[in-house]
């Protein structure tokens, strides 16, 4: 099977060019972890983890894509509704034109290098990769084509905990064998 290539290969009739500020709005955070408290009414997020809370505003009320500005740039992933990130990230928000959860996944096979600024510490800003051009297909396909992705991801999590499972399975049976808790020959 050939590689497409996007230059050459035309696009399906219903597939639209597009801008990736043309499909998502763009929102940063001023919060940094200092201000960052145990209780409150919105969650915070870092870029790997829930970290506490704020009574500060929301970024949206539906999900959105949070992206790392600073640092491993470009890390991109689902947050929940009605939460909040530190500064070191931004945040995307799916316009009408596309779903988040098809963004995200656009966004997980997009290439920030010709956009990273920064020797010791990487940074990419909105402005530079929001006139990247993308290939956007109609909105029941992108649902599709998320769902498709969603359903490996799920997969994968299920072979990655298997596998886990395998390993301290084996790692017991080490132990057992090793010290002579169990005999695999008969006296």
């Amino acid at each position: 099977m050939k590689r497409m290539d996007a230059f050459t290969t035309p696009l399906p009739k219903a597939w639209q060019r597009v801008r990736l500020g043309d499909i998502a709005n763009y929102l940063t955070s001023n919060l940094s972890a200092e201000q960052i408290t145990q209780q409150g009414k919105i969650k915070v997020y870092d870029v790997n983890n829930f970290i506490g809370y704020t009574n500060t505003t929301f970024i949206s009320d539906k999900p959105y894509i949070s992206i790392v500005k600073d640092g491993s740039v470009g890390r991109v992933r689902i947050l929940p509704p009605k939460t909040n990130i530190l500064s070191t990230m931004g945040a995307l928000i799916a316009n009408h034109k596309t779903t988040t959860e098809f963004l995200f996944y656009l966004l997980s096979n997009f290439d920030f290098k010709n956009f990273t600024s920064g020797s010791i510490i990487p940074h990419i800003y909105f402005k530079d990769y929001k006139e990247k051009t993308i290939f956007l297909p109609p909105l029941n396909e992108q649902i599709a084509i998320a769902n498709i992705l969603s359903g490996l991801d799920h997969e994968i999590i299920s072979l990655k905990n298997k596998k886990r499972q395998f390993e301290n399975i084996k790692k017991a049976l080490n132990h057992d064998l090793m010290s002579a808790k169990i005999r695999v020959l008969k006296k």
